[in-house]
């Protein structure tokens, strides 16, 4: 198994666990409500089980706070307080129903999460009062993200992010601003049956840059040259042997402008807030400018015997030793075309965006560039993903790697991956719009 194999086998497998096995983000804090009667165990504040105590059944439609999360998933619990009489606030909240009293805490199991969901912040909520303050709002950027936690099969969203790209090849350092646009439709019908339902569309453009490793090679170049003797009043001449051996360090950095467009069909349900799933055509063109520089190290050595390694008869080729440094510069345009899946998962501090998809590629040296090169293709990989804190900031870190399978090592636009990172704002149009429309 190759390296590019694996590395899309490491990317794959975490996509589809997270998927099946993704729970309700449980944050510590808020308020939750029961969907029906559920099963619970009084504990201490610490979570440790009551000896000896009987388990419980919640009431339907109860709410309670979310103390603490235990190691195992299960959570701890406080339910908001019943008003005094009430039978349920000597059953769940306080010893004998007296606020004055011990007060009761509860452990959720993690299984009985999906019997849950969350609420917002009131001042009641069927009979019952929160046990302590409603947290203070915390402020956010008014241009970033909405927060409300709308379902990820319906929620559109129409963003810009500007930021910078990292460069690693000369250390680490920022270069070139990194732009992009994009429209998320995940629901182009607005029905909530039936496979059109599920059909999805995603449209953007950006401006990123993308670098390789930086690669070495090794070369000889050998030459034979007469060294003038003088002994006794003779001269001669003896033949020496030159060897150079000149290293080369090649840096590759791309410079990238593109379009995609890539139709979706959604595999989780259309009403979860947590995660989306779904199958992509991936669709793009990039116009790339590609800057490669070869700095070279010489180190020449003189001997008076030809050494052991050259061939016979010798080939001398010092005629055709290059200069210590050269820059090339290509522009050309890249047209991909694959499938893959599309990953998004959120919880209450941020959202996790992954894509991965392989296919067919293109690409075409556009007229005026290096006549050496000639237009390429085959199968190309890429694997995308972004962290966003989607909750204050609207800030985004990046990655993209991207390789193509190519049968010619030294083809210098397809033979090395490509990588980028970078780190952007991002701004919601919609949030943008309703600014402007209130002044």
């Amino acid at each position: 198994m190759n390296f590019r194999t694996f590395l899309l086998g490491a990317a794959l497998g975490p996509l589809w666990a997270l998927t099946a096995h993704a729970q309700p983000a449980y944050v510590i804090g808020n308020s939750y409500s029961f969907q029906g009667e559920t099963a619970i165990s009084p504990c201490s504040s610490a979570g440790v089980p009551v000896a000896g105590a009987a388990a419980l059944d919640a009431p339907n439609a109860s709410i309670f706070r979310l103390v603490d999360t235990l190691t195992a998933g299960d959570a701890v619990i406080r339910f908001w307080k019943w008003p005094t009489g009430n039978t349920r606030r000597a059953s769940f909240n306080y010893q004998g129903g007296d606020s004055t009293s011990t007060a009761f805490y509860f452990l959720l199991p993690k299984t009985a999460r999906s019997r849950t969901k969350q609420e917002k912040a009131g001042a009641s909520f069927n009979g019952q009062v929160p046990i302590d303050p409603v947290p203070a709002p915390v402020k956010v950027d008014p241009l970033v993200l909405d927060t409300s936690r709308h379902p990820l099969g319906k929620d559109r969203s129409f963003i810009y992010s500007i930021g910078t790209n990292f460069d690693f090849i000369d250390n680490v350092q920022v270069a070139k601003t990194y732009h992009d646009l994009r429209a998320w439709l995940p629901q182009l019908a607005k029905r909530n049956n039936g496979f059109v339902s599920n059909l999805g569309l995603e449209f953007g453009f950006n401006r990123f840059r993308t670098f390789s490793t930086p690669d070495s090679a090794t070369n000889e170049y050998r030459d034979v040259r007469p060294l003038q003797v003088v002994a006794n009043g003779d001269t001669t001449y003896v033949p020496t042997f030159i060897t150079n051996t000149v290293k080369d360090k090649i840096t590759a950095r791309f410079d990238n402008i593109g379009l995609m467009l890539n139709p979706t069909i959604r595999l989780t349900a259309v009403d979860r807030k947590d995660v989306y799933l779904g199958a992509t055509v991936n669709l793009e063109w990039q116009r790339s400018v590609l800057d490669k520089t070869i700095v070279r190290t010489y180190n020449e050595v003189t001997t008076e015997e030809a050494p052991d390694n050259w061939a016979r008869p010798y080939e001398l080729n010092y005629g055709q030793l290059p200069p210590g440094q050269e820059n090339f510069r290509t522009t050309t345009d890249n047209f991909y075309g694959g499938l893959g899946l599309r990953l998004m998962y959120r919880d209450d501090f941020g959202t996790l965006n992954m894509r991965a998809c392989m296919g067919y590629s293109y690409t075409m040296i556009t007229p005026g560039n290096e006549k050496t090169l000639e237009a390429s293709e085959g199968i190309y990989y890429a694997l995308q993903a972004e962290i966003i804190e989607s909750k204050v900031s609207g800030v985004k870190l990046g990655t993209e790697i991207r390789g193509f399978f190519v049968d010619n090592p030294a083809d210098p636009i397809r033979a090395f991956p490509r990588f980028s990172l970078y780190i952007a704002k991002e701004f919601r149009l919609s949030k943008i719009a309703e600014l402007l429309s209130a002044n």
